[in-house]
């Protein structure tokens, strides 16, 4: 079973406007400590949760058509096509966070699951004896073969990767939005 990092499209825009102080406003989260650790802690956003609204990038202001799911910081940002495809697959292992672009139906997805680490794989990298990020990054399949979508303790609570089944319903439903690389630490 293949393990991808989830990456953006190359040269893309985030599709909604939305900043980090605006989403710590919804949330109710004045000095912005939740914003700063929910993606480690994973902590639901649900009760607190009021469906906002937000405009469009300028990028997207005039577009007819936007990725089905693409990135907004560390969520997956969801069509309502794209949720209705996926919300059987995901909801175990996340949220959906409804959201109301410019009267357009969109959700967030907050991924709550991390996978298990092959720590026998994974080796850790040093500069000048101080740990600086991982040399390899692999997964326990067993564990991961039945989530979809997680997060990386050891690679870091801000990347997202998916497993093989996630990315047969994103390429039965021919969404756009997301690159898939096997190149589990390749930022690019």
């Amino acid at each position: 079973m293949n393990i991808y990092r989830l990456k953006s499209m190359v040269n893309s825009y985030e599709v909604i406007d939305l900043d980090i102080f605006e989403f710590a406003e919804i949330i109710g989260d004045d000095d912005l400590s939740l914003v700063r650790s929910q993606p480690r802690t994973n902590e639901s956003l649900l009760d607190t949760w009021e469906t906002p609204s937000c405009s469009y990038s300028k990028e997207y202001k005039q577009a007819v058509k936007y990725p089905d799911i693409s990135f907004w910081g560390t969520y997956l940002l969801m069509s309502a096509t794209a949720k209705t495809k996926m919300v059987a697959l995901l909801s175990d292992f996340g949220e959906f966070l409804p959201l109301s672009v410019e009267g357009d139906e969109f959700y967030l997805f907050n991924c709550l699951t991390f996978g298990l680490e092959d720590k026998q794989l994974c080796v850790v990298k040093y500069n000048e004896g101080i740990e600086d990020g991982l040399e390899s990054l692999a997964f326990d399949i067993q564990d991961v073969q039945s989530k979809p979508v997680f997060k990386s303790n050891l690679q870091g609570s801000r990347t997202l990767f998916a497993n093989e089944k996630f990315k047969q319903c994103y390429d039965a439903n021919n969404f756009s939005g997301l690159r898939f690389d096997t190149e589990l630490l390749n930022i690019f």
